[in-house]
């Protein structure tokens, strides 16, 4: 092992406070009302794509920023931009690709 201790305590610290805030979210009927709302199931049905995406779409606006991009302030100052064009692209690919595979791989 020659990775820093952080490596090995980040990961599974991470992994007890998200379970920890889901456990809190999911222990009144109107957290688990807002959970299965139309908005968090529109981005559940679009995760993949906003998985296969958010990359690609931070390569891009990082060479379209070029060294500007390089600071804290226009990183966020360029993060609604990042995150609606990661949607549009996953929802593009959902609808394109997504949605028709399945329905292909349904009727076989």
């Amino acid at each position: 092992w020659s990775g820093h201790w952080m490596l090995a305590v980040w990961n599974p610290a991470l992994g007890w406070v998200i379970a920890a805030a889901l456990g809190g979210l999911l222990a009144t009927p109107a957290s688990r009302r807002w959970l299965g709302g139309p908005v968090m199931i529109w981005l559940g049905e679009r995760s993949f794509g906003i998985y296969l995406w958010h990359f690609p779409v931070e390569q891009v606006m990082a060479r379209l920023l070029g060294a500007e991009h390089a600071t804290v302030a226009s990183q966020f100052a360029a993060l609604p931009a990042s995150v609606a064009l990661t949607l549009i692209c996953a929802d593009w690919s959902y609808r394109l690709v997504e949605r028709r595979a399945m329905r292909l791989f349904r009727t076989a």
